[in-house]
Formats: C-alpha cells, structure tokens, sequence
C-alpha cells in the first residue's frame, strides 16, 4: 500500500510540471554551435610564413613523371585555405620531387644531405634543389596510414638562393609505395 502511494504521488507531480525546461540559461540550452577557435592566450599559427616573395600554389595533380615509391605532402590548413591536393611529392628516399611554386609545376632534384642542416633524432630530412630554389623538407612520423604508407607531419621551406629568403609551409601528407 505504501509503494502505491508513493507511484501516485510521482505520477501527479509529473502530470503538473511544467514542459518547459528547467534550465533557460541561453549559454547551456538549445543546440550547440560549433566553433573552432584557439585557447585563450594562443595565437593561431598561419600554415605558410616567411618573407619570399614567392607563392606555394600546390600541383593540379599527382605529378606522372614519379615512379615507384613517393611522399605526397599537403598543406596542413583547413581545405578551404588551400586548392590543391598537393603541395610536394617527391619519391621516397634518394628520388626527385615536384613542387608548385607561383603557378608553375617545378621539377627538383634530390641533393645529398648537407652537412650544415640541424637535424632532430626522430626526424626525416630530405633535401631537393633547381637553380632557383632549395626545398628542405623535414618529415615527423605519425603512424601508420592502415594502406601500406607512413604518415608524417612537419614542415617543407622553399629558399630562395639569390636573397636567402624563405617561405616555409606546415604540412601533412604519407609516403608509400
């Protein structure tokens, strides 16, 4: 008899509530927007800085003259800031790569490593060159790509030769065969 009385108690005080909710706090209730800005006191980093007066315009498409094993590296910036699929593809190891700089597709070799290049433990640091400009590529390795490939992140730096100066750009990317 008493759990009977406590079941109608429960039942009137849930036919009376109201069906407003409870909490009306604009900031907690209703759908959430979703917004993607940095922790306070963080700065966003720009995915491409340096002061050559250069453009990194990205390939139209995986470039053809590349056999074999290859790294395709992309801007590492949300899609719309970039066009292109790809920034640098170069073949793995000792290969040539091609980069798009300023419009055009540029074809670079593979240069030896230079001595003068710091360089972390569990970094890879590639090394290609036309006679305009040198492309130092340093490579972090972030795991498996589930495909066969290695998936790294880092960054790619074209200098300039004649001034020096540098565009360096953020990127992602995998390297398989």
């Amino acid at each position: 008899m008493r759990y009977l009385f406590f079941f109608l108690l429960t039942a009137a005080l849930a036919a009376c509530s109201s069906p407003e909710p409870v909490n009306t706090n604009d900031a907690t209730s209703g759908p959430a927007e979703e917004i993607s800005l940095p922790a306070p006191g963080i700065s966003e980093r720009p995915a491409i800085t340096g002061e050559a007066e250069i453009d990194l315009t990205g390939l139209a498409e995986f470039p053809t003259q590349l056999q074999g094993c290859s790294c395709a590296l992309t801007l590492d910036a949300p899609v719309d800031d970039f066009d292109s699929d790809y920034l640098f593809v170069f073949g793995y190891g000792r290969g040539d790569g091609v980069i798009g700089i300023d419009g055009q597709e540029l074809q670079v070799r593979w240069d030896r490593q230079p001595q003068d290049l710091d360089s972390d433990v569990d970094e890879d640091v590639y090394v290609h060159e036309d006679d305009t400009y040198r492309v130092v590529t340093r490579l972090y390795e972030e795991g498996d790509t589930g495909f066969g490939g290695t998936m790294f992140s880092g960054s790619v730096r074209v200098i300039v030769k004649a001034t020096g100066a540098y565009k360096q750009a953020r990127i992602t990317g995998d390297c398989s065969c």
